[in-house]
């Protein structure tokens, strides 16, 4: 009657995000302390850096204006004397004549802070608030039919630009990491918000030239906020 032989079981190392799997070489040791960085998920609340044109009849969720008046701010009509005053950036999947249209937040802001201001003139202006923004370097993709929570992209969307193919001509020009535990086929995808915000900055088309205190484009009525 043979032995029988108990093999001990492997322990998990686990890897850091900003790592790739070959540049773990040892566990860390008892006390130390990792620093890992931020990921954007659903469960925290973090400032929008992009949003997305809303549907028809209905108001964008950050300040409430309507497709059509966004529309006056980004692209050029007579209203704005052709010269958008703010900036957006247009995102197309390969030769596709359409894409998607993503207004950039900060631009929105400095727009409508400098339009509110020369409305009220006259009168003391009210600092604005100062929301504390979480520094995000990774997202993860968000689950179908969901859109990520700085950029309020797809996942579909997200996926031709961070996975070789055809729409890319097989050279994702967004960078992402994948991390997978030691034996598991599937692991998480990352993806570099610094590298999808150089992406989306580098198809932003051209605005105003005017500096901030000249207001260009229509002017904001009581109501339309």
């Amino acid at each position: 009657m043979g032995r029988l032989r108990i093999r001990p079981m492997k322990t998990e190392s686990f890897l850091n995000i900003g790592q790739a799997p070959a540049a773990v070489t040892s566990r860390p040791s008892v006390g130390a302390t990792l620093s890992t960085p931020t990921v954007a998920v659903a469960a925290v609340e973090v400032a929008p850096e992009y949003l997305r044109l809303p549907r028809q009849g209905q108001q964008d969720p950050n300040f409430g204006l309507t497709r059509s008046y966004l529309n006056l701010l980004i692209l050029p009509s007579k209203e704005n004397d052709f010269q958008p005053p703010v900036r957006s950036s247009a995102l197309r999947r390969g030769n596709a004549k359409s894409g998607v249209r993503l207004v950039n937040v900060s631009s929105l802001k400095a727009y409508l802070h400098c339009q509110i201001a020369n409305r009220n003139s006259g009168s003391n202006a009210s600092a604005s608030n100062t929301t504390p923004v979480i520094d995000v370097e990774f997202i993860r993709l968000p689950p179908p039919k969901g859109r990520d929570p700085l950029f309020g992209l797809s996942r579909s969307f997200l996926n031709e630009l961070i996975l070789p193919c055809p729409a890319n001509g097989y050279k994702p020009p967004v960078q992402s990491h994948v991390l997978r535990r030691r034996g598991y086929r599937n692991g998480i995808r990352l993806i570099s918000v610094e590298s999808l915000r150089r992406f989306i900055q580098a198809h932003e088309e051209p605005v105003a030239t005017s500096g901030p205190s000249k207001a260009t484009g229509p002017r904001i009525e009581q109501g339309d906020i």
